[in-house]
């Protein structure tokens, strides 16, 4: 079976795996009758809730590094939702191999609707210890946090 889904005609948050996209109910498609398509999991129009489903989080970190190092972490934190403003208080973690949690923060988040962006910078020296790191930021009303993996060697 081939489900039909121009992009025009299907918004879908980029978080979901593609198996929850094609397992979603399928709706007839009124636009030209003829087709098939997964419904949207999260409602599209204005007067919809702001919701973690509408917020992008993204940390840029190399994926491995020399200890010692001193790193600029960059974190984007996205608004797509179309009429209400993200207000927020997010922390960057840092979790050593051992256990040990560093956090930075708290930010005032404050990001306008329709994709605006804000961009936040931690200055962070990799420590002289091999391993793997976690990088975790974290948006506390949201209840939203997004992870990556450092390899120090």
């Amino acid at each position: 079976m081939q489900i039909t889904s121009p992009a025009s005609q299907t918004v879908m948050p980029t978080r979901y795996s593609i198996h929850e996209y094609y397992n979603a109910p399928l709706i007839q498609n009124w636009d030209n009758g003829g087709g098939w398509r997964p419904t949207s999991i999260v409602p599209i129009d204005k007067s919809a809730p702001l919701t973690k489903d509408w917020i992008t989080i993204d940390i840029d970190i190399p994926e491995r590094v020399k200890p010692a190092d001193i790193l600029i972490l960059r974190v984007d934190i996205i608004n797509n939702h179309p009429k209400n403003l993200l207000y927020d208080k997010g922390v960057l973690q840092i979790i050593y191999p051992n256990g040990t949690i560093r956090g930075y923060g708290p930010d005032l988040i404050s990001i306008e609707p329709n994709g605006e962006m804000a961009t936040y910078y931690y200055t962070w020296k990799v420590p002289l210890f091999s391993g793997r790191y976690f990088l975790r930021y974290f948006l506390f009303n949201s209840q939203l946090k997004t992870e990556r993996v450092l390899v120090v060697e």
